[in-house]
């Protein structure tokens, strides 16, 4: 039963995911005036829809939905719809890419080497896409305000509210359905990446129920006790208020340091998960000294796949390799649950030195132009989007599977980078114009 729910909705999927890549255009409102429907450009239908889906994960058919993607992405590319753009901070990644295709010259593992190389590929395509769907300022507008709603959707049918308050739904959607979305970790970090997004809509329109999104996503993960997610949010929301804000940012900046700590002490959820067996005996003044059963699984990796090739590790793909072998014969976990941890194993000092590299070129690039342009608030609000989803991201990848879980997290930064570079492209070249 559950493979043939997999099937039908996949099936459905995908019909529209081409129809919104390659013919058919959404019809919206636009977001300050109900009564004007607005007619979106083709690639921004697509990454509206790709939002849209991004948590369906359609159990057996997940990866045939990674296949989906690119080939449409590329189908797209072929017909001409996308307006190439590369960039240093492009470049930097580039490099990192290239390294870890070298280690695939002495990995173990082969095969998720190369399931690795194409995810870390798939950024490429994402920015592309983010890039060539805005086409003038209200495109940005809208896209932001229809992933508020779609996050919001989110949160009611498979977030924490649902968990705790509709089980029913939640439980059939998750687990009855074989896998027919994905929540939890993967739908906490999607959340913490995206949390800026009606923040800036509520800049935008003055209207309060965007903050209420903003409550009501930080609730849903609040709900099912994602330590992660809790730290992603805060740490995306604490830059974005430190670009848009700058030094007045220093309050919200507050707040929310202190929100954190407050929901690891106060919900008992989050300390247990957080503190495991110690939880009864830690405070806030030994709560460094504690340790989880994570910093054991990742120990064991790395003396497995780190430690005698620190240099240039143990190639791509080589620890997730052994720790799904592992489990196949004693049963376990088969994920490693920290992309930094991974990427240290696999590609090495090398590697992960390249990443970090990539990380503040990013950051320099992204800042340095954001203030340039400081009396433009589009780029403004673009580049503080783009710095906050990218911090958001590297804090959940020091703990969950981002990399792995591509779709729903990873590549959701590169878009904001293309949207980030594409407005500072329209707003310049109007002010030159005018």
């Amino acid at each position: 039963m559950a493979l043939i729910i997999n099937l039908v909705v996949g099936l459905i999927a995908f019909y529209f995911a081409y129809r919104f890549a390659l013919n058919k255009q959404m019809v919206v409102t636009l977001p300050w005036d109900k009564r004007y429907e607005y007619v979106c450009n083709q690639n921004l239908s697509f990454l509206i829809y790709s939002i849209l889906t991004a948590m369906l994960f359609l159990g057996p058919l997940s990866l045939f939905k990674y296949v989906v993607w690119i080939v449409l992405l590329l189908a797209i590319i072929y017909r001409g719809g996308f307006r190439f753009r590369f960039n240093i901070v492009l470049g930097a990644y580039s490099l990192f890419v290239l390294w870890n295709l070298y280690t695939m010259t002495y990995t173990s593992s082969p095969s998720q080497g190369w399931m690795m190389l194409l995810k870390f590929c798939i950024p490429y395509l994402y920015f592309w896409l983010g890039y060539n769907a805005i086409q003038r300022e209200d495109d940005f507008y809208i896209f932001l305000e229809k992933t508020s709603w779609i996050c919001c959707g989110y949160a009611l049918i498979i977030g924490g509210v649902s968990a705790k308050l509709i089980s029913p739904l939640y439980n059939f959607l998750n687990f009855t359905s074989g896998g027919l979305f994905i929540s939890y970790a993967s739908l906490a970090d999607f959340f913490a990446i995206l949390l800026p997004v009606p923040v800036i809509m509520y800049f935008v329109t003055n209207r309060r129920m965007y903050l209420w999104m903003v409550v009501w996503l930080l609730l849903s993960t609040v709900l099912e006790a994602v330590r992660t997610g809790i730290g992603a949010s805060i740490l995306g929301l604490a830059f974005f208020y430190m670009l848009y804000k700058k030094s007045k940012s220093i309050p919200y900046i507050s707040l929310m340091i202190i929100l954190f700590i407050g929901s690891i002490f106060a919900v008992p959820e989050v300390k247990e998960k957080m503190f495991g067996a110690d939880v009864d005996k830690v405070t806030l003044s030994n709560a460094g000294s504690a340790k989880n059963g994570r910093n054991f699984m990742w120990e064991r990796i790395m003396e497995h796949s780190y430690y005698g090739h620190e240099m240039m590790g143990s190639g791509c793909g080589a620890s997730l390799g052994w720790l799904k072998e592992k489990a196949s014969k004693e049963g376990g976990i088969v994920l490693i649950h920290s992309d930094w941890v991974q990427m240290l194993c696999e590609s090495g000092n090398i590697g992960l030195g390249i990443y970090i590299v990539f990380a503040l070129v990013m950051l320099l690039i992204v800042l340095s132009e954001t203030w340039k342009f400081k009396d433009f608030l589009s780029i403004t609000f673009a580049g503080a989007l783009t710095v906050a989803s990218f911090m958001a991201c590297f804090f959940a990848m020091g703990f969950d599977n981002v990399i792995t879980y591509a779709q729903q997290g990873f590549v959701i930064p590169f878009i904001f980078l293309g949207l980030f570079y594409k407005i500072r492209t329209i707003e310049t070249n109007y002010e030159q114009i005018t």
